[in-house]
């Protein structure tokens, strides 16, 4: 019968190369089953016992942990650092309870990074380019230094050109590759992003980033449906704040993480996402030309920094961008029965599309759109009323009714 009193034991090895205390050495000696990634057990090469190295196939490895737990065995695994700090003692503990699992941390790979460039951790974020625990990139605006933990081809290199695409102000942000460290061949790269891009580097490695300038989250910037005269706009072009208003809680922004603003005319609806998701990446894209700056005077003016304007052709642009899970369509003219099919191919399974429109034409598109997949949307019409002038009285003179489609992708009827 399987001793299900003994836990599996998780111990965390300092990534500055110090040695491990004798107390850990011991534990290490008296496991049956030693489990980690190759450099690590090479460390431990003397090891008499059963090992078992840590690959891509987890879940195999996680399977010989259960199955040498089950026989009473003593397993130890081996981490770097916390192993509850984007590490695998997270995913034991998912797997066999947090009662089955001890955890000994060790000093990790970010703080030793940041030790070695005399960087504080007081405002400094840690986020990681791992499949399992992929953290959006975009929330270095928000912090003065963060240390971004790679994974295979998601590289210092990748990571960069990444970062430039998310915030394009960062390409001369200062910035440190720091490989192997703890070791003999620790090294240590400094620079402006733009220089690590092509690079090739020593693994294990991580990423350093200083932003000059962080945004602020307690920035009160959550209002949202501001004037149009907040806006540079044209003619009227722009969707009014009542109606944006309206649009800007269709389109679910609290977990969002890419927003393709379609025909942005202004840019307002897509500046305004921005400010109610510090965390959101907006894609404008328009190709009127004076539309254009008026949206890159609107982002100066609001400070849109994780905002992207492009100018051209959405056919066109739509495959240089990164996948969204939130599209909103503003406008597209005649291109619309063109390039609508694409942009709900490239939306993200459970991704949500709002489309506002006010010609007879456009209902139709989407009318045709959501009937022809069997698609169901949530379907209104919108139209607001205003007090104007009358000589010496005052009238309600309504607006152009603006119908609204909601459609979430995955939904079928």
């Amino acid at each position: 019968m399987a001793d299900l009193t003994k836990k599996i034991v998780v111990l965390g090895l300092p990534a500055d190369g110090t040695s491990l205390p004798t107390e850990h050495e011991r534990l290490i000696a008296e496991a049956d089953l030693l489990v980690g990634g190759t450099r690590h057990l090479e460390r431990f090469r003397e090891f008499k016992g059963e090992t078992c190295a840590i690959k891509r196939d987890i879940e195999s490895v996680l399977d010989a942990i259960g199955k040498a737990r089950d026989a009473g065995k003593t397993v130890l695994v081996l981490a770097t650092g916390d192993p509850l700090w984007f590490g695998i003692g997270t995913t034991l503990i998912r797997r066999f309870g947090r009662e089955a699992v001890t955890v000994h941390p060790a000093v990790a790979s970010p703080q030793v990074a940041l030790a070695r460039l005399g960087l504080s951790m007081d405002h400094a974020i840690v986020l990681s380019r791992h499949k399992e625990t992929e953290t959006d990139l975009g929330l270095l605006r928000y912090f003065a230094v963060g240390v971004v933990l790679t994974a295979g081809k998601d590289g210092p290199s990748q990571i960069a050109e990444d970062l430039m695409k998310t915030i394009p102000v960062c390409s001369d942000w200062p910035g440190a590759v720091c490989q192997c460290l703890g070791t003999p061949d620790e090294a240590i790269n400094r620079g402006i992003l733009a220089d690590f891009i092509g690079q090739s580097y020593l693994s294990p490695n991580l990423l350093v980033v200083q932003n000059p300038s962080p945004l602020d989250f307690t920035t009160p910037t959550a209002d949202f449906g501001r004037p149009d005269a907040a806006f540079a706009h044209q003619n009227g072009l722009i969707t009014h704040p009542e109606i944006r208003a309206v649009v800007l809680s269709k389109l679910e922004l609290g977990r969002a993480r890419v927003l393709w603003d379609v025909g942005a005319g202004s840019g307002a609806v897509g500046i305004e996402a921005t400010c109610l998701n510090h965390g959101l990446s907006v894609h404008a894209v328009e190709k009127n030309s004076e539309r254009v700056k008026q949206i890159a005077a609107n982002q100066e003016s609001f400070g849109a920094q994780n905002l992207t304007l492009h100018a051209g052709n959405m056919i066109e642009i739509l495959p240089s961008l990164p996948r969204p899970d939130r599209i909103f369509i503003g406008g597209g003219g005649k291109d619309l029965p063109a390039f609508l099919p694409s942009l709900f191919e490239a939306l993200l399974p459970g991704g949500i599309v709002v489309a506002a429109t006010i010609t007879l034409e456009s209902f139709q598109v989407f009318s045709r759109f959501i009937q022809d997949r069997s698609l169901p949307a949530e379907v209104i019409q919108l139209q607001v009323t205003r007090m104007t002038p009358l000589a010496d009285y005052h009238k309600m003179t309504p607006d152009n009714p603006i119908t609204l489609f909601k459609i979430r992708k995955g939904e079928r009827v």
